[in-house]
C-alpha cells in the first residue's frame, strides 16, 4: 500500500474516532496526533532543568497527559481545533496535577504561551496616540510596546516562582522588568574611550563601518551622538556622558567661537531629532558638564586625536570653561523657534569652589527657560555619576590607571538593576519595631537574589554576543564591565512606614526610627552580600509610578487594606467606591520623595532631608520648588551653602513652582 493511501486511511480512522483536524501556529491544517503533545512536553520541559534544576517530565507522564487531553477534545465534537487551544488544555491538565506535585506548575510555566490579548493589541495599534512618558506613537514603538508586554510575561515565568510572586503581589518592584534579562538599566560613558580608539557603532565592526578617532571638534561631537544612538539599543533607561565638556576641552583650543557653537548646535539637534524620529529612544540621553575641571580629573592625562598625550586636563581649564559657557548658551537659546531642547538633558556638575554669583544667575536663567534645573553637587571632591533626572547618584572611584587610561582603563559606571521594597508592607507584617528587623533581612535577601539572577542572565547574553556594543574592547577592558555595575535597593513608602508608628520623619523620635531602619537595611546588605559581589547600594526610590503601584497593591490586598488606609496618601472615599466596582486604578500613592518649597522657614526640613541622604549609600535627589526665582535668588544661594556644608554628593533638582 502506498504512503498516500496509508495517510488517507489514518486520517479517516482519526475522524471516525471523533478527532478534529489541527490548525497549527505556522498556518497548516494537519490531522490529530497526540504524539505531538508528548514531543512538545519532552522538549519544552527541558527548560525546567536549566532554570529551576528540576527534572523534566518523563515519557510516561507526557503520554498520560496527552491521553487526558485527547479524551477531552474528543468530547467537544469539533471539526477543527487550533494549536494554541490545545496548548492551553495541556496547561490546564498540568495545573490540575500541580495540586499533588508542584513540579507540574513549573512545567506549566515553561509550556504556556505568551502574548497580548487582541483587544489590547488593537488599542496599541489604532487607539492610543502616545505611550509612557508621552513618547510619540509610530510603527516601531507600537511593535516595541506589544513586544515588551510579551517579554514581561516570559521573564516572570522563567524566574523562580517566589521571586515572580513577590513582584506580582507587591512585596517588591523589579524595575524595567521587560529588560530584566536583556539590558543594564543605566550606563555612564567615558567619551575618552572613543577619542582614543575610535567609534565602532555595532561593537563588532561587522555590520557598521569603523570610524577612526576624531581629529576635529565637530567630528568628536558627532561620535558622541552616535554613541547615544548605539547605546540606546543596549541600555534600558538612562545614558550619560560623564564630564562631557571636560574630556572635549582639548578639541576647542585654537578654534573659533562660531565653530564651537555650530558643533554644539549640531549635537543638540541630532539627539533631539533622533528622539522624535525614533519615538523617544533618546529621552534618557544626558550630558554632564562642569564649569571647571573637577578635582578628581585635574591630573588626568589628556586624550586627543587617538593618543594619550603628556599633558594634564587641568591645563585646559580655560577651554573647559569656554565650552561650558557655549553649551549653556546653546541650551538657553533653544531651537529655531526659541523652544527648549527636549533632549539631551543637561546636568551641571558643581564643586564648592565653582559656585559663583555668575553661576547662580545661569541656574536661574535655565530655571526660567526650562522650568527645571539639574545640578550634580559634589562637596567631597569625588567623581559623581547621576542618571536621568538624578534618580540615583552613585560615586565613581577614579584610580590612577583610569586617569592615564593605562591599557584602556576608563571610567566604568552605571546601574545593572533596581529593586524597590514595599516598606509599609514590611511594617504591616511586623506590627512592631522588634519584628521589623527580620522582615528587612528577608526583603534584602530576596532583592540580592534578584540581582544574582540578573547578572547570570546578562552573562548569558554576553556569551552569545548579544550585548556587543557594551562588550566591545577598549584596550584591555570592555566598554562596560557588567559585573562592575551597581545594584540598587530602593525604599518605597519610608515616610508612611514611620507614620504607621505614629511619628513623622521630621520629629526627633520619627527621624531616630528612620535612622534605625536605614542602619538595619545596611547591616542586612553587608551580611547577605558579604563579599560585596553585587555592589548593593541603598536609596529612597523616586519613581512615582512604582510608589503608586505598591500603594494600590496594599489597598487591593484584603490582608493589608486596613493598615494601608491609615497611612496611604490620596482620596480614600473615591478609592472605596472604585474597589466596590472592581476598578484597580485607584487615586492613591505612597510618598516617593517629597519636594520642598524653598522658604526661610523650611530649612529645618531640608536639613533632615539632607541628613537622610547622608545615611543612604546611593543618594536620591533633593527636589526643591522655587516660587519667584528672581526674588528668591538669595534663598537659592542659601540652599547650596546648606548642601555644601553636609559634605556629600547629591543631585539637586530645582523646579519652578
Amino acid at each position: 500500500m502506498s504512503r498516500a493511501k496509508k495517510f488517507i486511511r489514518s486520517m479517516a480512522r482519526r475522524r471516525a474516532k471523533g478527532m478534529p483536524e489541527v490548525r497549527t501556529s505556522d498556518g497548516h491544517m494537519v490531522p490529530w496526533n497526540r504524539r505531538y503533545i508528548v514531543n512538545q512536553l519532552l522538549r519544552e520541559t527541558m527548560l525546567v532543568e536549566e532554570f529551576f534544576k528540576v527534572p523534566k517530565i518523563t515519557k510516561d507522564e507526557a503520554n498520560e497527559i496527552s491521553r487526558i487531553v485527547e479524551e477531552r477534545i474528543k468530547n467537544l465534537g469539533l471539526s477543527f481545533i487550533s494549536a494554541p487551544l490545545i496548548r492551553e488544555m495541556v496547561n490546564n491538565v498540568l495545573l490540575e496535577l500541580s495540586e499533588k506535585d508542584p513540579k507540574f506548575a513549573l512545567y506549566r510555566n515553561v509550556c504556556t504561551r505568551c502574548g497580548v490579548p487582541v483587544y489590547d493589541a488593537y488599542e496599541t495599534l489604532y487607539v492610543r496616540k502616545t505611550y509612557e512618558g508621552e513618547k510619540i506613537a509610530n510603527p516601531d514603538l507600537i511593535c516595541e510596546k506589544i513586544a515588551r508586554n510579551t517579554i514581561k510575561e516570559v521573564i516572570l515565568l522563567l524566574m523562580p516562582p517566589n521571586m515572580a510572586d513577590a513582584h506580582l503581589k507587591g512585596d517588591i518592584h523589579i524595575h524595567a522588568l521587560e529588560y530584566f534579562g536583556l539590558k543594564p538599566l543605566y550606563v555612564g560613558y567615558d567619551i575618552r574611550c572613543f577619542l582614543r580608539y575610535g567609534l565602532v557603532p555595532d561593537g563588532l565592526g561587522r555590520f557598521a563601518n569603523i570610524a577612526a578617532p576624531a581629529k576635529r571638534f565637530d567630528v568628536a561631537l558627532r561620535h558622541a551622538s552616535m554613541v547615544m544612538s548605539s547605546g540606546a539599543t543596549h541600555v534600558a533607561k538612562s545614558q550619560v556622558h560623564i564630564a562631557f565638556n571636560v574630556f572635549l576641552s582639548p578639541y576647542v583650543r585654537g578654534i573659533k567661537n562660531e565653530e564651537i557653537i555650530q558643533g554644539i548646535q549640531s549635537f543638540f539637534f541630532e539627539i533631539s531629532q533622533a528622539y522624535a524620529v525614533h519615538g523617544g529612544s533618546h529621552d534618557f540621553a544626558i550630558i554632564q558638564i562642569s564649569p571647571d575641571i573637577p578635582s578628581a580629573l585635574k591630573k588626568g592625562k589628556v586624550v586627543y586625536k587617538g593618543k594619550v598625550v603628556n599633558e594634564n586636563y587641568e591645563s585646559f581649564s580655560d577651554e573647559c570653561n569656554l565650552l561650558f559657557d557655549k553649551m549653556i548658551e546653546v541650551y538657553l537659546k533653544g531651537d529655531a523657534k526659541d523652544r527648549p531642547f527636549f533632549t539631551p538633558l543637561v546636568n551641571i556638575y558643581l564643586e564648592r569652589e565653582n559656585y559663583t554669583e555668575e553661576l547662580n544667575d545661569v541656574l536661574l536663567k535655565i530655571l526660567n527657560k526650562y522650568g527645571i534645573v539639574h545640578v550634580d553637587v559634589n562637596s567631597v571632591n569625588d567623581m559623581l555619576f547621576c542618571t536621568h533626572g538624578g534618580l540615583f547618584s552613585v560615586p565613581i572611584d577614579i584610580k590612577d590607571d583610569v586617569l592615564v587610561m593605562k591599557r584602556g582603563a576608563h571610567i566604568i559606571s552605571g546601574i545593572s538593576q533596581v529593586v524597590s521594597i514595599n516598606l509599609p508592607r514590611l511594617v504591616f507584617r511586623a506590627k512592631d519595631e522588634d519584628k521589623l528587623w527580620d522582615q528587612i533581612h528577608r526583603a534584602v535577601d530576596l532583592a540580592i537574589k534578584v540581582f544574582d539572577l540578573k547578572e547570570k542572565w546578562l552573562k548569558r547574553l554576553l556569551d552569545t554576543g548579544k550585548l556587543q556594543f557594551l562588550a566591545q574592547r577598549i584596550g584591555g577592558y570592555s566598554l562596560v564591565e557588567i559585573t562592575k555595575l551597581s545594584n540598587i535597593i530602593g525604599l518605597i513608602g519610608l515616610r508612611e512606614g514611620i507614620k504607621y508608628f505614629g511619628e513623622t520623619m521630621y520629629s526627633n523620635e520619627g527621624f531616630s526610627l528612620v535612622r534605625r531602619i536605614v542602619d538595619e537595611f545596611k547591616n542586612a546588605i553587608r551580611e547577605i552580600d558579604i563579599d560585596n559581589k553585587f555592589n548593593v547600594l541603598l536609596t529612597e526610590c523616586y519613581e512615582e509610578e512604582v510608589a503608586t503601584r505598591l500603594a494600590r497593591s496594599d489597598i487591593v490586598t484584603p490582608t493589608y487594606r486596613y493598615s494601608a488606609k491609615k497611612v496611604v496618601i490620596g482620596d480614600l472615599e473615591e478609592t472605596t467606591k472604585r474597589l466596590k466596582r472592581g476598578i484597580r486604578e485607584l487615586p492613591i500613592r505612597y510618598t516617593s520623595i517629597r519636594d520642598i518649597a524653598i522658604t526661610k522657614s523650611r530649612y529645618e526640613e531640608i536639613d533632615k532631608e539632607l541628613e537622610l541622604r547622608k545615611m543612604l549609600t546611593c543618594k536620591p535627589p533633593l527636589i526643591v520648588r522655587i516660587k519667584d526665582y528672581r526674588e528668591n535668588s538669595e534663598l537659592l544661594k542659601e540652599l547650596f551653602r546648606q548642601v555644601f556644608a553636609k559634605e556629600l554628593f547629591l543631585h539637586v533638582k530645582i523646579v519652578k513652582a
